[in-house]
């Protein structure tokens, strides 16, 4: 009698609409129970990298772990998705009856198949998990790879988006990254080479150098960002009928433009106070050196 009530020799003495009532009870009920159970676990993980994302506005990390939160929890909040909805998938397949097992053999000869034709994925792969355990660079970085040089939009376990100082957004695979430049690592640097033709008094050169020194320290854009005090090196070299006189200052990572910036607008006002000649170009210019990802390289000569 028991044999009797079982499902599945019963099926053949329902009815369609018994059927359907039976596979809403049992089958149907069961997807819907993988489905809420995925959709739970996709929100706790979400909820989780979100606080962990959370702890950037807490002001308890640097700029540098910042950062690197930021890369690890976009990656973790990815991988997580897409095992949580490959695991749930294989699971509502079973609980249909499906057996799983000849998919997953057939799905391991054609990834032996795939595999000799996507060896660079594979390696995108492996790039990328130690670009991520290795920290060489995290979203928001300014790095320099080939000729591409700009910040870090986003990173995946395969690519790393880049959008360059002219808006140009550019999409690399992360095997491809074998020479990497990180141009916001821990401080970034300005570089100035003052280029003054001979004609001109070094000394009293120097001195008006000096001041902007102390112009720049005190000016609102690089109070917050200067590390350390700015240095005049004094004169580097004769090139010609020229000498050059070097200045350097280091900064918080990626706003280098901005105090280069205003360092040019203090000794161009400076010169221009004190009479130094600023019409022939070939008499004085600026030569710059060091990365400026958001101008290009300029000649600021009036």
């Amino acid at each position: 009698m028991g044999k009797l009530l079982e499902l599945p020799n019963t099926q053949g003495l329902l009815s369609f609409p018994e059927r359907i009532y039976t596979w809403l009870l049992t089958d149907a009920l069961n997807l819907v129970k993988v489905a809420f159970v995925a959709l739970v676990l996709i929100k706790i993980l979400h909820w989780a990298t979100g606080k962990m994302a959370g702890l950037r506005q807490s002001g308890f990390l640097d700029i540098r772990r910042e950062q690197m939160l930021r890369t690890v929890t976009t990656v973790i909040n990815d991988v997580g998705t897409v095992t949580i909805v490959v695991l749930s998938g294989m699971m509502a397949l079973k609980d249909v009856n499906l057996d799983v097992r000849p998919l997953l053999a057939g799905a391991g000869v054609v990834g032996l198949a795939v595999g000799f034709g996507a060896q660079s994925l594979v390696k995108d792969l492996f790039h990328g998990i130690f670009i991520v355990l290795e920290d060489q660079y995290g979203i928001g970085d300014v790095i320099k790879v080939g000729a591409i040089t700009g910040q870090v939009e986003r990173m995946t376990l395969r690519r790393t988006v880049v959008r360059d100082g002219d808006g140009t957004l550019y999409t690399i695979p992360n095997s491809n990254i074998d020479v990497l430049g990180n141009l916001t690592r821990d401080w970034s640097q300005v570089t100035l080479t003052i280029t003054v033709g001979n004609r001109q008094k070094l000394d009293r050169v120097l001195e008006l150098l000096r001041g902007t020194i102390a112009d720049l320290k005190a000016s609102e854009i690089a109070k917050a960002n200067l590390i350390g005090d700015p240095q005049l090196l004094g004169l580097e070299k004769f090139n010609g009928g020229l000498m050059e006189i070097l200045l350097t200052a280091r900064t918080r990572p990626g706003v280098q433009a901005d105090v280069a910036r205003e360092w040019r607008r203090l000794i161009k006002v400076s010169f221009e106070n004190a009479g130094v000649p600023w019409t022939d170009p070939q008499e004085m210019r600026f030569l710059e050196g060091g990365p400026n990802l958001q101008q290009g390289p300029q000649r600021a000569a009036a």
